[in-house]
């Protein structure tokens, strides 16, 4: 029965019906999230015609922290041009101001800069704001890649490491340490990517590239002549101890000699 309510009332917007003129105000700030939900599908469907009606739902700060904020988001991407430059300022400014009345300590407030960055990468690229993109930028310095993508709330699974120890390998020296320097003392603390790890698991990444390629990562180590940084990062010690190990140890299938 929703997917016929929701078909029909999609389909009142495509025609621009009576019905829709006469309703879809109440429909798109119904109290009601359900009714909500169907007036932000149909608006995406028809956003020329729907352009008032389109901005004043994105200033709503609410709606915008309301669990529709994906689909507002891609409610943004196809009508936020034709939207006038006041009202295109309104809604960053209303984007910018989410979620700044919750107390959270600093060190926890990155889930915020993430709600409002995946609204900000709904708005067309040259009609971001500098403020809209400074969040971006710091956002981005602990979050990469940034995507859109919907929340899930049901979720299980093995936390793992965020690439492939293969990586490491084929990685140039400057590269695996400039990896190892984003991730150090990089906790998990997404509810978005609560299942990529941080430090410990980039950690055991280079443990398993040590044990492949030993030689290579002792130059890490803290006073090696090849070192090319004065303290190697936790997880860069970790892993290199693990290779001095590996590259020490006799091999069990090594030839005697007598």
């Amino acid at each position: 029965m929703f997917d016929a309510v929701e078909a029909a009332i999609v389909q009142h917007a495509r025609s621009d019906s009576a019905w829709w003129k006469e309703n879809s105000e109440h429909i798109c700030f119904s109290g009601e999230g359900a009714l909500r939900y169907i007036a932000v599908l149909a608006c995406t469907a028809v956003p020329e015609a729907n352009l008032d009606l389109i901005g004043r739902m994105l200033i709503d700060s609410a709606l915008l922290a309301s669990n529709l904020s994906h689909e507002l988001g891609t409610l943004m991407q196809v009508a936020f041009a034709g939207l006038g430059p006041a009202t295109q300022d309104a809604i960053q400014t209303s984007i910018l101001n989410l979620h700044q009345e919750i107390e959270v300590e600093a060190t926890h407030r990155h889930w915020v800069l993430v709600a409002q960055s995946k609204l900000i990468l709904a708005i067309p690229c040259h009609l971001r704001s500098p403020a809209s993109l400074g969040v971006l930028d710091k956002c981005s310095q602990s979050t990469w890649p940034l995507e859109r993508r919907p929340t899930i709330h049901m979720r299980g699974g093995t936390v793992g490491a965020p690439f492939s120890f293969e990586v490491f390998l084929a990685a140039s020296d400057s590269a695996v340490l400039r990896l190892l320097a984003h991730y150090n003392g990089h906790t998990r603390n997404s509810f978005d990517d609560f299942l990529i790890g941080g430090e410990r698991e980039v950690g055991w990444q280079l443990k398993e590239a040590a044990s492949r390629h030993p030689t290579r990562f002792l130059k890490f180590l803290p006073g090696q002549p090849a070192a090319r940084v004065s303290v190697a990062p936790i997880c860069c010690r970790r892993a290199s101890c693990h290779s001095r190990v590996v590259a020490t140890t006799p091999s069990l299938f090594a030839k005697p000699s007598f």
